[in-house]
């Protein structure tokens, strides 16, 4: 069972976090998808976060289903 939901990707409102891709040990698994997103996240090149979520990239059985958009996201992200 994951530990990230859709609920705990929107408290992460207004703020910055480090997005680490991993295979396996991840705290959310994610659907990048180009419409019908749970949450948008803007890509940021560079910075730090003291907020890291490990996530996995699946195709399906998503936690939470993520658009990467130039602005406007709900949240920054770094992808790592």
């Amino acid at each position: 069972m994951s530990k990230y939901g859709k609920a705990d990707f929107k408290l992460l409102k207004g703020k910055m976090v480090v997005l680490k891709v991993v295979d396996y040990g991840e705290d959310a698994k994610v659907k990048m998808v180009d419409y019908g997103e749970d949450i948008k996240f803007d890509k940021v090149v560079g910075g730090s976060s003291h907020n890291t979520i490990k996530i996995k990239v699946v195709t399906y059985g998503e936690d939470v289903k993520l658009k990467q958009v130039n602005t406007g996201g709900d949240f920054k992200a770094v992808i790592k």
